[in-house]
């Protein structure tokens, strides 16, 4: 074999190796953070969340979701939100309870980069169970059902969370079944 077919060989074998690690990882893989969308551009929010981003954008929390973070929030889909009375939607959803929504939308709210990976491990360490402290101030309740990670609220009302998105600028959707609730007002 010549200098030249060895070298024609090495570079057709590298270029072979590129492809498959190429097809191995996405270009989501290495998406600088500037370049990934932000929690509220979330394509998934986006598709099965209108009732949560049109609360969002009344609270004005949308902006916030759109900063540095990192936040982590738990999205009700619209079928969760369906769930609730139409009364309470509409209650939530009035210009004049703005002080309410903001309250239900940050108790679905946790500063800091939560995974589910996360979250794992701190109910491991709890023997179990974690709590965290949500932006609106009251505590979210985290245990396993199977295999599914079980969130409950103050009242005794659970979701689970049925899926996540991570590759995101500023923090982390869990996707959850029902609304949770900070319980009334103090």
């Amino acid at each position: 074999m010549t200098v030249k077919s060895l070298l024609q060989f090495s570079l057709v074998l590298c270029l072979m190796v590129a492809g498959s690690v190429q097809a191995q990882y996405s270009s989501e893989t290495f998406r600088s953070p500037a370049l990934k969308p932000s929690i509220i551009e979330s394509e998934v929010l986006i598709q099965n969340h209108k009732t949560l981003l049109e609360a969002l954008k009344m609270a004005e929390l949308d902006k916030i979701l759109k900063s540095p973070g990192p936040i982590t929030i738990f999205a009700p889909s619209d079928t969760a939100f369906q769930k609730l009375s139409g009364r309470a939607l509409e209650e939530w959803l009035s210009p004049k309870n703005k002080q309410e929504l903001l309250k239900m939308l940050t108790y679905h709210m946790v500063v800091g980069e939560l995974t589910a990976s996360r979250i794992l491990q701190a109910m491991a360490s709890g023997k179990g169970s974690a709590v965290f402290k949500t932006i609106q101030g009251n505590e979210i309740l985290a245990t396993l059902e199977g295999t599914d990670i079980l969130l409950t609220d103050c009242s005794g009302n659970s979701a689970k969370i049925k899926t996540e998105e991570t590759n995101l600028s500023n923090g982390v959707v869990h996707f959850i079944d029902s609304v949770i609730s900070p319980g009334s007002s103090d």
